[in-house]
Parts: C-alpha cells; structure tokens; sequence
C-alpha cells in the first residue's frame, strides 16, 4: 500500500491501470478516517472503477453527529480533481453520487 498526500493523489490513480493508495483524512481531536482505494481496470471490457474501503476504528464520532462518510466498502465509477471546490471527488458510488475525499491543497 502506498501512501500519498493530495498533492499527488490524482496522478497515482489513472485509468487502465489498478493501484492501490490509502487516504487519511485528519479529522482534529476526533482522530482519522482512513480510505484504501484500489484502482481497477477490466481490458475485455474496457471499464475502470475505484474500489474503497472505509477503516473509521480511529474515528470518534460525536453523538447525533451527521457525517458524509462511507461506512461500507464500495465501488465507485471515477475520481476527478475539482479545481472550483479544489477537492478531489469521487462519483457515481453507491451511497454517494459526488463525494468530497480530500483537499487539493490549492485553495
């Protein structure tokens, strides 16, 4: 597993290409939500997709807290840099059309 800062996130997940690449979100005194991301890539069928797999067992989560989080692993279609909300997203995942995975650290 390879870990990475958002400044090179985008370029380690490319299409046509698996890899694999962890994700730490920092979350201040209620500790980390960690992602394992996993690029796929099917050649007979020329489709690609993101697998995720969510750990928040280092994640506190405040009561009647409302959280945008994946809680499940899932698969999502693609993953793209947002220059105007300088996020990295992923979209068209299950639970999730657009989800905002991290900062590009260009805001």
């Amino acid at each position: 597993m390879r870990q990475t800062t958002s400044s090179n996130l985008f370029d380690v997940i490319w299409k046509n290409n698996t890899s694999e690449i962890r994700v730490v979100k920092d979350k201040g005194a209620q500790g980390v939500l960690i992602y394992d991301l996993k690029s796929m890539y099917d050649k007979n069928a020329d489709q690609s997709w993101i697998w995720v797999i969510p750990d928040d067992s280092h994640y506190i989560e405040i009561e009647n807290e409302i959280q945008d989080v994946f809680n499940s692993p899932q698969q999502c279609g693609y993953m793209e840099k947002d220059e105007q909300e300088a996020y990295y997203k992923l979209f068209e995942c299950r639970t999730h059309w657009e989800y905002r995975l991290l900062p590009t650290g260009n805001n």
